[in-house]
C-alpha cells in the first residue's frame, strides 16, 4: 500500500514517537486490507484529498483528476441528480453514513459498482475538517444478482408458457434484453439428418438484424461446424468475441453484411442429452463473460426440461389422435428372436431403450445385451415356452445400455410356431421400467434441483421425496410435506413427505395424512388461494389456524409454504417446517419460484407420460382386435412406420417398406394403371377402402393384402400423410381364384377355355396397340385325331389330348396363352413378337412336337400331325374378331394342303398369300 503523506508526516518526529507512528500505520494498512478495497479522505468542502487502494484491489492511486473534486463532480451513471443531492445533504449535516452505492464507467466501457461508508472528521477544537471512510467494489456481487434474476425470469417464463415456441421466443428475449444482445436463435437437433436446423428467434426491430434472421432460416449446422455446431458437438457453451478474426466461427456472408461481430452459444439439455443450441449475436466485439457462461448451464437445463415435457405432451396428443382414429403402434420396444436367442428384427424403440441402431442389434443374442447377473434368468422360462408348457411369460430383467449403464425392462415373450408345431421365432416386448426402478438424488438447492429433475429417470414419488429432502437438508428445515390439488373434490390432499427421525415427526405425518385442506383455510389453503409463498417466522405468534396448531404440537416454530406450478397453474403446495424461529429469507423466497416450477414441470411430465402409456396400451389392444397391421406415410406417401399386430403371423417381405412409397415396392398386383389410380386418389387427400395388392415374400410365396387408409392433417389443417390398416387376404384371394379357374379353364387339359380366350385376346390387343407392338394368333387342329378316337376309344383320345396340350406348353414361353376351343382345336396367343419370322419358328416347333409318336397303347405307338393357321396384329388384322377369323381361314388352308403344315394369312388378292408355300414336317 502506498504510504499516506500528511502535513504531520513532514515535521520532525522525536525518536520515541517513530515506533508508535510506524505501528499505527501498520494497523491502518491491515484494517484496509481486511475490510475494504480502498480508503478515502475529503476536505471540509467534500473535495477529495486522497484515495488509497488496498492490495487485493489495485495497488495504485486514483487518477489525479479526482483529487480536488467532489464525488458528484466525477462522471457516474448512478445515482441520478436527486440521489447525489440527498448524499450531499447528509455530508453537509456532518453525520456518518453507511453503504452508499454509486456506479462509474470503467475501462472498456463497462460499469463498476461501489459501496462506500464514511464519518466526519473534526479537529481538536471541534471544527469540521472533512470526511474519511472506506469503499468496496461490489461489481461481482451485482453481476451475480443480475444473472440470478435472469435465471428466475427464464424459469417463470417456462412455467407460464403455453407452447415451446412461445417459451423459446420469450426466453431469448429475456436474455437479449438483460444482457444487451441483438438477437437470439434456437437451432433444434435433427437426429435423423444429424444436423441442427433453425427453429425459433427473437431480435431487435432493425433491418440489418431482421435480414440476418431471415437468411438464418435455411442454414443447417453439422456437428463441429461453426459456433452452434461446436456447442452441439461438445455439449459446452462457446463464446467468440469477433467472428471476423476467430477461426472457430463460420464467416458467413450474410453475418458479415449484417455487421455481426460477437457470437455466443450454449446447449439446451434434458436428461443429459442435447436437444438444441441457443445462439446469441451482437454487432459489438464483446469479451467472454465467465459468469454468464456459468449461468447459462442452468438456463439451458431449465429450457431443456421444459422442451422435454412439451415433447412428451405432444406425443400424447398425437397418440390420442391415433386412438380416436382406431390405429396404433407399439410404444414399447419389440423384437423377433429366433430359437437360438438371436435378434432377427427389432423396432426403433428397442434401439432407443438400449442405445443401439436397429441394424447393430441384428444377429446379437439376448445374452449379449443382458446384464451379467441377469443373463440367464429367462432361460428356463424360454424352455417352458418352447415346450408348450406356458403360452407366454413376463419377467422384469436388467439389460446393458450401449454406454454401459443398466436398463430395467419389463419383458413379455410369446412364441410363433410353424405349421408343423416347431418354434419359428419369439415375439418379445420390452417396456422400459428404469424410471420405476431407479430414483436419483437431487444435489443442490436451486440449480441442482433444476438439473436433477431434468436429467433424472426416477419414479414421481421417490424423486419428489428426494427433492423435499434436498430442500430441507440444504436450507436446514426439519420437515417437508407435499400436498397435491384434487380438482374433483376441490381440496388439497397429502401426497409425500421427508422429515428427520423422531416420534413428534411421525405423529405429525400420521395426522397430516388424514387431513384435507380447502382454499383459504390455514397456511396451505392461503397459499393455494393466493398462488404466492407464505413465511411464518413464529407459529406461536400466528392466528392459531388448524395446520399451525399441528406444527406447534410437533414442536415446529417456523413454517414456509410455497406453490408448485406447471404452465402457470397451481398443482400442489410444499410445506416446510423448523423447530427454530427463522426470519424470512429473501433469496430463498426468490429461488423458490424456480424450485416450485421445476417440481411442477417434473410432476406434470410424469402425468403426461403415464397418460401416454395408458393411451398406447388401449390403442394396442384395439388394433390387435381389428387388423393384421397398421401403417403410416409422410406427406410424400413414403412409409414411415409399419406395425404388425400379434394376431397376424408376420412374414418378412423381400423389400422393407419404410422410406418407400407403396408403388415403389415390387409387386405382382395391381399393374401400373392400378397404382396410378391409387396415387391419384392419395394426391386428392381422400380416404380409400379395400385396395388389393399382391407381393412375394422372401421365400417366394405370394401374399395378398387388402389395405384401407385415410389422410392425416396437422392442427393447422396442413396435410401430413396417410395412416391405415391392412389385412392378409391371401386365403380369400386363392379361394376366389380357384372358383374363377373352374369357370375359365378346360376341365380335361387344364388349359384356358373358350370363355377365357375372349377377354385375354381383347386385353392383349389393347396392350399391343398401346405399346405399338405385334402379336400373333395361331389356330391349331390335330390331323388324324378323329380316326384314333374312333379306333381306340375316348379314354385313349382324352389321354392323347392331354399329352398334346402338355407338348404345346413346353414349346412356348410361360406368358404365352394356350387355349382349347373344344375337340381337337387349340389356339396359341403370342405377344411381343418381332415379325412373321419369329412366328414361323414357333410354328415349326409346334408341328415337330405334334408329329412325335405317342406311346399310349400297349405294344405300339400312335401318330398324328397338326395344321396351323397364323394371323398377325396389326399386319393383317386390326381387332380380335378379325384375328380369329383370319387365323381360322389360314388353318383351313393348311388342312387343304394335306395337313402337317402351317399357313400365314395374307390380305392380298386372296385370303392366303401365294408367296408363302406350305411347310411340311
Amino acid at each position: 500500500m502506498a504510504k499516506r503523506k500528511t502535513p504531520a508526516a513532514n515535521k520532525q518526529r522525536s525518536p520515541a514517537a517513530a515506533p508508535a507512528l510506524s505501528q499505527a500505520i501498520d494497523r491502518f494498512q491491515s484494517i484496509i486490507r481486511l475490510t475494504a478495497d480502498f480508503y478515502w479522505e475529503t476536505d471540509s468542502e467534500h473535495r477529495f484529498l486522497e484515495i488509497i487502494y488496498g492490495p487485493k484491489y489495485v495497488s495504485t492511486r486514483a487518477p489525479r483528476s479526482h483529487i480536488g473534486k467532489t464525488r458528484w463532480e466525477v462522471p457516474s451513471s448512478r445515482p441520478d441528480a436527486a440521489g447525489w443531492a440527498a448524499h450531499k445533504a447528509t455530508l453537509d449535516d456532518h453525520i456518518a453514513f453507511h453503504d452508499f452505492e454509486f456506479t462509474r464507467i470503467g475501462g472498456g466501457g463497462r460499469e463498476r459498482h461501489y459501496v462506500i461508508s464514511g464519518e466526519p472528521v473534526f479537529d481538536a477544537h471541534g471544527r469540521f475538517r472533512g470526511y474519511r471512510g472506506i469503499g468496496r467494489d461490489v461489481t461481482d456481487r451485482k453481476r451475480d444478482e443480475q444473472l440470478l434474476k435472469l435465471e428466475h425470469t427464464v424459469a417463470r417464463i417456462l412455467s407460464e408458457a403455453d407452447s415451446p415456441e412461445q417459451a423459446l421466443k420469450a426466453a431469448m428475449r429475456a436474455v437479449c434484453e438483460a444482457e444487451s444482445w441483438d438477437c437470439g436463435r434456437y437451432f433444434r437437433a435433427d437426429e435423423d439428418s444429424s444436423v441442427l436446423r433453425f427453429g425459433e428467434f427473437w431480435c431487435v426491430p432493425e433491418d440489418a438484424i431482421e435480414n440476418f434472421i431471415a437468411k438464418s432460416r435455411d442454414i443447417v449446422y453439422r456437428p463441429g461446424a461453426g459456433v452452434s455446431g461446436k456447442v452441439w458437438q461438445s455439449g459446452q457453451p462457446l463464446w467468440v468475441a469477433d467472428i471476423h478474426t476467430d477461426p472457430r466461427a463460420q464467416r458467413l456472408v450474410f453475418s458479415l453484411e449484417s455487421g455481426i461481430h460477437c457470437a455466443f452459444g450454449f446447449p439446451v439439455k434434458a436428461e443429459g442429452k442435447t436437444l438444441g443450441v441457443l445462439a446469441f449475436s451482437s454487432r459489438e466485439i464483446r469479451q467472454p463473460d465467465e459468469r454468464l457462461l456459468q449461468a447459462v448451464v442452468a438456463i439451458g437445463s431449465q429450457i431443456g426440461q421444459f422442451l422435454k415435457r412439451s415433447y412428451a405432451e405432444e406425443a400424447l396428443r398425437e397418440n390420442e389422435e391415433r386412438f380416436q382414429a382406431m390405429f396404433s403402434q407399439a410404444a414399447a420396444g419389440m423384437a423377433l428372436v429366433d430359437p437360438a436367442g438371436r435378434f432377427i428384427l427389432v423396432n426403433q424403440r428397442l434401439g432407443e431403450i438400449l442405445g443401439y441402431a436397429r441394424d447393430d442389434m441384428l444377429g446379437k443374442t439376448i445374452t449379449d445385451l443382458s446384464h451379467p447377473e441377469d443373463a440367464h434368468v429367462t432361460d428356463d422360462l424360454r424352455r417352458q415356452l418352447s415346450a408348450g408348457e406356458v403360452p407366454k411369460f413376463s419377467r422384469e430383467k436388467r439389460y446393458l445400455h450401449r454406454d454401459g449403464s443398466t436398463v430395467w425392462v419389463g419383458l413379455t415373450v410369446s412364441l410363433v410356431r410353424a405349421p408343423d408345431g416347431t418354434p419359428r421365432y419369439e415375439i418379445a416386448v420390452f417396456e422400459d421400467i428404469t424410471e420405476r426402478k431407479h430414483a436419483e438424488r437431487l444435489l443442490h438447492l436451486e440449480q441442482m434441483v433444476a438439473r436433477s429433475v431434468a436429467e433424472a429417470a426416477s419414479a414421481p414419488g421417490k424423486a419428489l421425496k428426494d427433492v423435499i429432502h434436498a430442500v430441507c437438508e440444504v436450507q436446514g428445515w426439519e420437515c417437508g410435506r407435499y400436498f397435491h390439488v384434487d380438482d374433483v373434490a376441490g381440496v388439497l390432499r397429502f401426497d409425500e413427505f421427508w422429515s428427520v427421525p423422531g416420534q413428534a415427526m411421525e405423529r405429525l405425518i400420521s395426522i397430516t395424512r388424514e387431513y384435507v385442506y380447502r382454499q383459504g383455510v390455514g397456511l396451505l389453503g392461503e397459499v393455494w388461494q393466493s398462488g404466492q409463498p407464505l413465511w411464518v417466522a413464529d407459529t406461536r405468534a400466528g392466528p392459531g389456524a388448524q395446520p399451525t396448531d399441528l406444527l406447534i404440537e410437533a414442536g415446529m416454530r417456523s413454517a414456509f409454504v410455497f406453490p408448485v406450478k406447471s404452465e402457470g397453474k397451481l398443482i400442489g403446495v410444499l410445506a416446510l417446517a423448523s423447530s427454530k424461529i427463522r426470519q424470512p429469507d429473501d433469496r430463498l423466497l426468490q429461488s423458490i419460484h424456480v424450485i416450485g416450477g421445476q417440481i411442477g414441470q417434473f410432476l406434470q411430465r410424469k402425468r403426461a407420460e403415464e397418460a401416454l402409456r395408458q393411451s398406447e396400451e388401449r390403442f394396442r389392444i384395439l388394433t390387435q382386435m381389428s387388423s393384421d397391421f397398421f401403417w403410416e406415410t409422410d406427406l410424400e406417401h413414403r412409409f414411415t412406420d409399419v406395425v404388425l399386430g400379434p394376431r397376424y403371423s408376420p412374414t418378412r417381405m423381400k423389400h422393407e417398406p419404410v422410406g418407400r412409397t407403396p408403388w415403389e415396392i415390387p409387386s405382382v398386383k395391381p399393374d401400373a394403371a392400378g397404382w396410378a389410380a391409387l396415387k391419384a386418389r392419395m394426391e386428392e387427400h381422400v380416404p380409400f377402402r379395400d385396395f388389393e395388392l399382391a407381393r412375394a415374400t422372401a421365400d417366394g410365396v405370394m401374399r395378398y393384402f387388402s389395405v384401407s387408409g385415410e389422410p392425416r392433417f396437422a392442427t393447422d389443417g396442413a396435410f401430413v400423410g396417410y395412416r391405415g390398416i391392412g389385412r392378409d387376404v391371401t386365403e380369400l384371394v386363392n379361394a376366389r381364384e380357384r372358383i374363377t379357374s373352374l369357370a375359365y379353364s378346360d376341365a380335361l387339359t387344364g388349359l384356358a377355355n373358350r370363355t377365357s380366350l375372349g377377354p385375354a385376346l381383347e386385353h392383349a390387343v389393347n396392350v399391343s396397340r398401346r405399346q405399338e407392338r405385334k402379336l400373333a394368333l395361331m389356330f391349331l387342329d390335330l390331323d388324324g385325331f378323329k380316326q384314333i378316337n374312333d379306333a381306340h376309344g375316348h379314354d385313349i383320345g382324352d389321354r392323347l389330348l392331354i399329352e398334346a396340350a402338355g407338348r404345346l406348353r413346353t414349346c412356348l414361353r410361360s406368358g404365352d396363352l394356350v387355349a382349347r376351343l373344344g375337340g381337337d382345336e387349340f389356339v396359341v396367343l403370342l405377344e411381343q413378337v418381332m415379325g412373321p419370322g419369329d412366328v414361323e419358328t414357333v410354328a415349326r416347333k409346334l408341328l415337330h412336337e405334334m408329329a412325335r409318336p405317342y406311346a399310349l397303347i400297349a405294344g405300339g405307338e400312335l401318330r398324328i400331325s397338326a395344321s396351323i393357321g397364323v394371323s398377325l396384329f396389326p399386319d393383317d388384322a386390326g381387332d380380335p374378331r378379325a384375328l380369329m377369323k383370319h387365323a381360322d381361314t389360314a388353318m383351313y388352308c393348311a388342312k387343304q394342303c394335306g395337313g402337317n403344315c402351317y399357313r400365314v394369312f395374307s390380305d392380298g388378292d386372296g385370303e392366303i398369300g401365294e408367296n408363302r408355300n406350305p411347310t411340311v414336317v
